[in-house]
């Protein structure tokens, strides 16, 4: 009953998505990690992804209701679940005390108004840091070794190989640069919610569009449209350009129930060549490596080739993805919420999973680098290898917002407005 009374709010929200979807959201006192780190990328559909939450949510109580065993049996399936836990590689328990502190500061802390608002990602040697003023790129040091003064507001950051996409979110800007240097500059027509670049500094814009649910646009290495479409029916939620100018772009539509599409298109050609279909889920971000395209949704993440063709999928089934982030050789980090349990897996490009960590620390961010994770917890960072072994910890005196690895031996940390660069000697341990 519980569920078709949310399906029956679902399809309410659909009739105001477009005048009030977001604003209800956010007025609304909810919050969920997830939902937000979402918002930030995608606004149309917010209202829709929380329904959707609510929905599974509800589902769940109810299966959990209906086979509600005796307390006896409870009991007995409680010391099961332990017991198997314990088997499936979970983090061994250790003393924090004694692990060894193997961080030194590279340099002095860096001051950096709203640091924590800033966006960031590994590059070439270093790291950038972009906020609504300029784009800084520090070396492995925390060396400043070139800046260049922009104005954009509520900066989108993208890297590929080379090149750096900026983008305007809620704006109409796009700049380009390799390493400092402008590559092109584009104003588009409408607002811009999200968007990427393809290795060979060729990006795709997600736009919204008068009259339509949403526009996709592709800019060539001279910042000229070379690709455009609007979608009128279905909400674009994030799209990825290959190499190869085959465009992948994530749709979004609510009837009975969620559904995602995911359609590959060629810059080349007019029509459609695939659609995806996915019921019951939501493809947020897509990402090409290569020929191969990585799509990830709230319950499942999904490759497909440069033609559309699935090669694997990975379900979560009940867990809450919080976070992934990319190693070389297309090893990726995702950090799960599992019933208020966190674990982290290591997934290689098949789709298999090389390691599965489980630990009662749940990280507020994580990182992975060469076989290498971080991870914190407010004001505690570890260091760990990725069978779980806990290798070290740093304890700052503030509470720390983000972490990143700028190689395995150099990392950067966030703070509320400042950043920190630490070098590691755990390999002398």
């Amino acid at each position: 009953m519980k569920k078709l009374i949310i399906t029956l709010i679902i399809i309410v929200a659909v009739i105001g998505l477009v005048a009030g979807g977001a604003a209800i959201y956010i007025h609304s006192g909810y919050h969920n990690e997830y939902i937000d780190n979402y918002i930030s990328n995608f606004k149309d559909n917010i209202f829709n992804l929380r329904l959707k939450y609510e929905l599974k949510k509800a589902e769940k109580e109810e299966n959990e209701a209906a086979q509600s065993p005796l307390p006896d049996e409870v009991q007995a399936d409680d010391t099961d679940t332990q017991n198997e836990e314990t088997i499936t590689g979970s983090v061994k328990q250790i003393n924090e005390n004694e692990l060894p502190q193997v961080f030194q500061l590279s340099c002095d802390p860096i001051a950096l108004k709203g640091a924590a608002n800033a966006k960031y990602e590994r590059y070439r040697n270093g790291i950038l840091c972009v906020d609504e003023s300029s784009i800084i790129f520090f070396n492995n040091k925390g060396e400043k070794k070139w800046s260049v003064a922009i104005q954009i507001s509520n900066p989108i950051l993208k890297v590929a190989d080379s090149y750096i996409l900026l983008m305007e979110q809620g704006g109409k800007k796009i700049c380009v640069f390799n390493n400092e240097k402008i590559v092109y500059e584009v104003q588009t027509s409408e607002n811009i919610l999200t968007g990427n670049i393809s290795t060979n500094g060729e990006c795709v814009a997600v736009t919204e569009k008068k009259y339509y649910k949403g526009a996709v646009s592709v800019y060539n290495r001279s910042g000229e449209e070379i690709y455009s479409r609007s979608f009128g029916s279905e909400n674009v939620i994030a799209a990825a350009l290959s190499d190869s100018r085959k465009l992948a772009v994530s749709l979004f539509n609510v009837t009975n129930q969620p559904i995602s599409k995911i359609t590959f298109l060629d810059v080349s050609k007019t029509e459609t060549d695939v659609e995806q279909t996915y019921e019951n889920t939501i493809v947020y971000d897509l990402d090409f490596s290569k020929s191969t395209l990585y799509a990830y949704a709230d319950d499942k993440m999904i490759a497909f080739n440069e033609n559309g063709r699935e090669l694997w999928v990975n379900n979560f089934e009940n867990k809450t993805l919080k976070r992934y982030r990319k190693d070389s050789g297309d090893v990726r980090l995702l950090l799960f919420d599992n019933n208020n349990n966190a674990e982290l897996a290591i997934m290689n490009s098949s789709g298999k999973e090389r390691q599965k960590i489980n630990t009662d620390i749940i990280p507020d961010f994580c990182d992975i680098c060469d076989g290498y994770i971080l991870f914190n917890n407010e004001r505690n960072l570890f260091l760990t290898r990725m069978n779980g072994e806990y290798l070290a910890k740093y304890t700052p005196s503030r509470d720390i917002h983000m972490v990143y690895f700028i190689d395995s031996e150099n990392i950067l940390i966030v703070y509320n407005s400042s950043m920190e660069f630490l070098h590691t000697e755990k390999n002398k341990q």
